[in-house]
């Protein structure tokens, strides 16, 4: 897997908690539910302690399923309440986000036949720090880094 960050986007927590998504993730995470119209799926990564924004439910272990939202305005979402008890790092008005993905993250592209989610990690200003503060290579397993480098659980395996 390619180790480095294809896409990141960084974006501020506006009223409400609402966070605008880059008009090109918003074309490929969001997806027609039925009922509420153009919608994300919110999971929780218990390995990394981050926040997954994605297309689909994440059906490995690793991920914890928190709910489905509708966009609101355009094109912005907010997280649900279940995902703000889970998470160490607070959400506010005024926060710098980021949006990381690998490129296998947001492909639909795959070499099963099966579709994978498009996906990207949420982080807060605090976690972007820390992660760019941890020197690649030299980061013991515990890390952010190194948490958010390994292959996620949800893509296929590298061969």
């Amino acid at each position: 897997m390619n180790k480095d960050w294809e896409e990141i986007w960084t974006k501020e927590v506006t009223s409400n908690l609402h966070i605008n998504l880059p008009s090109d993730l918003e074309e490929r995470i969001t997806f027609e539910d039925p009922l509420h119209g153009p919608s994300v799926v919110w999971s929780y990564d218990e390995h990394a302690d981050v926040i997954v924004v994605s297309d689909e439910e994440l059906e490995k272990d690793r991920y914890e399923h928190v709910k489905s939202t509708e966009t609101v305005g355009s094109g912005q979402i907010r997280p649900p309440k279940d995902l703000m008890e889970k998470t160490s790092r607070p959400i506010y008005q005024g926060l710098i986000i980021a949006y990381l993905a690998h490129e296998e993250m947001l492909s639909e592209d795959s070499e099963n036949s099966s579709s994978q989610p498009i996906s990207v990690y949420l982080l807060t200003e605090s976690q972007v720090l820390t992660f760019m503060n941890e020197v690649p290579g030299e980061s013991d397993g515990d890390s952010l880094r190194k948490k958010l480098q390994e292959t996620p659980a949800f893509l296929p395996p590298v061969k």
